[in-house]
């Protein structure tokens, strides 16, 4: 994502919501919207970290670490595990919420048609990624 809400596409043009036909357009304002909360949960945790640094404790694994442990391997995961153990767990679950909301995000791109008919392709590059 850029400053001013643009994500960053193929060979590296941007791309805004103004250009994204209008059908996509929610799919495009989702993930301008969970770039930014993923932006200022990394900025909450750093401040989270150097103030508990400074008080002498230990940091805990930060909330979008847990994101990525979540989508990867499941809710209940040993990495989720430990970072309740540190104390880490969230009331209102943000991070078991934030994750929620990116796999709503991934599970509604499959149903757009153009996914549909290239995912066969696409799934093979992210297993050639993935391995």
């Amino acid at each position: 994502m850029t400053p001013d809400g643009a994500v960053i596409g193929v060979l590296g043009k941007p791309l805004t919501l103004a250009d994204c036909p209008r059908p996509l357009q929610p799919f495009m304002a989702e993930l301008a919207a969970i770039g930014e909360l993923a932006k200022q949960m990394e900025e909450e945790d750093t401040q989270t970290a150097i103030q508990l640094a400074q008080d002498g404790k230990e940091v805990p694994l930060s909330r979008l670490d847990r994101v990525r442990s979540i989508l990867a391997d499941g809710v209940g995961n040993e990495g989720e595990m430990r970072a309740a153990r540190q104390g880490r767990r969230s009331v209102e679950g943000r991070a078991v919420a934030f994750a929620n909301r990116i796999n709503a995000l991934s599970l509604g791109m499959t149903k757009i048609k153009a996914f549909r008919e290239r995912q066969e392709g696409v799934f093979k590059v992210l297993a050639g990624i993935g391995s």
